[in-house]
């Protein structure tokens, strides 16, 4: 599904990664189990290989919600892909 909506890369499917990115940031907060990292991950990949700025607070907000490294680090190199 996060593929689809990547090749998709219209306003909508761009909302959708970025609600979904937003919902597991809330849930990390307050403790996410590793087993929903890897299609975390793939949103954040996705979200960086559309390029679409909308996902900048979301991608940033990776950031402080207490990700594991790798989280953060995939994070970083999608934001630097929408600059």
């Amino acid at each position: 599904a996060v593929t689809a909506l990547e090749a998709d890369g219209r306003k909508e499917a761009v909302a959708a990664l970025i609600r979904f990115l937003k919902t597991q940031n809330d849930r990390q907060a307050s403790g996410l189990s590793p087993a929903d990292y890897r299609v975390v991950r793939s949103v954040i990949a996705s979200l960086g290989e559309i390029g679409d700025p909308s996902a900048i607070e979301e991608l940033t907000a990776v950031k402080i919600s207490n990700w594991p490294s790798a989280m953060v680090r995939a994070a970083d190199e999608a934001l630097g892909k929408l600059k």
